[in-house]
C-alpha cells in the first residue's frame, strides 16, 4: 500500500514541475513584452 501511495506522489511532483516550466517561460515571455513594448509583436 506505502509502495503505491510513493508511486502516486512521484507522479503528481512531476507533473507539478512541468507546471511550473511552463509558468516560468511564460513570466518569462510577459517580463520581455514589458522591458521591450516594440518587440510586442514577435510574442503574439
Amino acid at each position: 500500500m506505502k509502495e503505491w501511495v510513493n508511486e502516486r506522489m512521484k507522479k503528481k511532483k512531476k507533473k507539478k514541475i512541468v507546471y511550473c516550466k511552463k509558468d516560468i517561460i511564460f513570466f518569462k515571455t510577459l517580463i520581455h513584452i514589458f522591458i521591450n513594448p516594440q518587440r510586442q509583436v514577435l510574442y503574439l
